[in-house]
């Protein structure tokens, strides 16, 4: 029973990392947005503004345009 209770945790855990990273994602898309024009953004920008590499941004968006509609 602990250990379910922990793995139940832990997946809680997880699962509210991911959510934060998304969003933290999005928040330095719309920074970025502020700043400057759409065409001109690119994946890396978005990445280096929230501090996380390129292949994490893939793990929750497949480019700038699903940012921009989620």
């Amino acid at each position: 029973i602990r250990q379910e209770k922990w793995a139940g945790k832990r997946g809680q855990h997880m699962e509210r990392k991911r959510e934060l990273t998304k969003i933290l994602l999005a928040e330095s898309f719309k920074e970025l947005l502020i700043k400057g024009s759409f065409d001109k953004i690119t994946i890396k920008m978005i990445t280096d503004q929230a501090g996380v590499i390129r292949p994490t941004f893939y793990n929750y968006f497949q480019d700038k345009y699903e940012v921009m509609e989620w």
